[in-house]
């Protein structure tokens, strides 16, 4: 039995307010934050980096891809080489080490001839 006088502990945190739930689900990864510009959830070099690698390796299955009449990924694949494109011209501005600049400088002017080549290939 418990004295009246005893405070009794719960394991369950009050609930939060609207704010507060936004200040937590921030950080989420979910539908609502998927649309974020770099300029909001700070894309890093190693990130772009990764991501310019899956789409050169990307290209082989859209080849395929193509052959079998998928259309819609080859749609998707081009969407996603202007976004890479678009972040990476973002990147150069903003960074201001030299040797990532010109690695960023180097890797643009390659998704330009990727996107060209997509572009040609698969209209």
């Amino acid at each position: 039995m418990t004295d009246s006088t005893t405070p009794l502990s719960f394991d369950k945190q009050a609930p939060l307010d609207w704010d507060q739930q936004q200040k937590q689900s921030a950080g989420k990864r979910t539908r609502k934050n998927r649309g974020r510009h770099s300029e909001e959830c700070g894309v890093t070099f190693h990130g772009l980096h990764q991501f310019y690698k899956s789409k050169f390796e990307k290209l082989g299955w859209m080849v395929l891809a193509h052959a079998r009449g998928h259309n819609d990924k080859i749609v998707c694949y081009k969407k996603s080489l202007q976004r890479l494109k678009h972040e990476l011209e973002a990147k150069i501005e903003e960074v201001e080490c030299h040797d990532k600049k010109t690695d960023l400088k180097l890797m643009h002017h390659n998704i330009c001839i990727l996107i060209d080549h997509v572009n040609k290939d698969f209209h």
